[in-house]
């Protein structure tokens, strides 16, 4: 099994070796594939399941949501990467589905397997969501409600109306979130990753459905083409 790891770290590795040395995100993934690496080897360490404790089950299962919340980051970031033209469409779909396999291997291998059949069909739809992307299979035939928002006079106008509006509370990366809707008028959950490259999908949509709880933004689309706009 730790041959497997390093296997596919070295594999990492290489790929990183196209990314731009100045860019900072290359450091940054670099120490988050090793760290995955070294808390897989503690992971799958069977000399611990000697240590039946209740304690050390919720210790297990604490670990395990870390790495799969660490593994989606580093996919996070190679998806960044494919999106620069830095990797290619194959190098990104080997890496995807390798990090995958060893997310379900982590939820196989659970004490308590709470929330198995979920977690690892959050993982397979995952799957299948980056694949229909990269073979541009863009299907638009949903229904959208179209949000019309009054064109600011301008871009000083356009800050006073908005700015009342980000003040309100929300955390730092709501902010941002609303901040990058008032740019791009509308955006993805994958869009959002990149001004939130540390952050999980997963982390991304529960602020926006806190958001569209407090009328801050609306969701349009369904399924694979769902998109935020700014709230009325």
């Amino acid at each position: 099994m730790e041959d497997k790891f390093v296997k596919i770290t070295n594999v990492a590795y290489k790929m990183l070796e196209f990314f731009p040395e100045a860019d900072p995100l290359k450091n940054r993934a670099k120490e988050k594939i090793l760290t995955v690496m070294e808390n897989l080897a503690l992971f799958f360490n069977k000399s611990e399941w000697r240590q039946l404790s209740d304690c050390f089950m919720e210790n297990r299962e604490k670990r395990a949501e870390k790495l799969l919340e660490d593994i989606e980051i580093i996919l996070n970031f190679f998806q960044l990467g494919r999106l620069q033209g830095w990797i290619g469409d194959a190098n990104f779909l080997i890496i995807s589905n390798e990090y995958e396999k060893i997310s379900k291997d982590i939820l196989f291998n659970l004490p308590q397997r709470k929330l198995f059949d979920t977690e690892v069909l959050k993982i397979e739809n995952k799957a299948v969501e980056i694949q229909k992307q990269i073979v541009g299979n863009n299907l638009m035939m949903i229904e959208t409600k179209e949000i019309k928002h009054d064109l600011p006079v301008s871009k000083n106008k356009h800050t006073e109306e908005k700015t009342g509006f980000l003040e309100k509370p929300v955390s730092g990366r709501q902010k941002k979130i609303l901040e990058f809707l008032v740019e791009n008028k509308k955006a993805q959950v994958m869009d959002l990753q990149i001004v939130l490259a540390d952050v999980t999908k997963r982390t991304i949509r529960r602020d926006l459905d806190d958001l569209l709880e407090k009328g801050r933004v609306v969701r349009i689309g369904k399924f694979n083409q769902v998109f935020y706009e700014l709230g009325e």
